[in-house]
């Protein structure tokens, strides 16, 4: 939901930083959290304090869960004919 109000530049500052992070996460780590991310990345020139909350429930997912992500393995598999 956009906001009514106007959000301060050191608050639409933040957000875009916090936005940009999430993103790179996104690409290169953790493509579960891609949609959110773009999702909150629609309110980055005016964002609310529930766009605050959400990105602060998105940082919580990503601390309790550390374990998941892409690995990438080196090993290559041979056709056998």
């Amino acid at each position: 939901m956009p906001n009514k109000e106007q959000a301060s530049y050191s608050d639409i500052k933040q957000y875009q930083e916090e936005i940009s992070s999430l993103i790179y996460l996104a690409i290169n780590t953790r493509p579960n959290i891609a949609f959110i991310v773009g999702l909150l990345a629609r309110f980055m020139s005016n964002p609310s304090i529930d766009h605050f909350r959400a990105i602060n429930i998105v940082w919580q997912y990503l601390v309790y869960s550390l374990d998941l992500g892409i690995e990438i393995s080196t090993i290559s598999t041979k056709n056998s004919l």
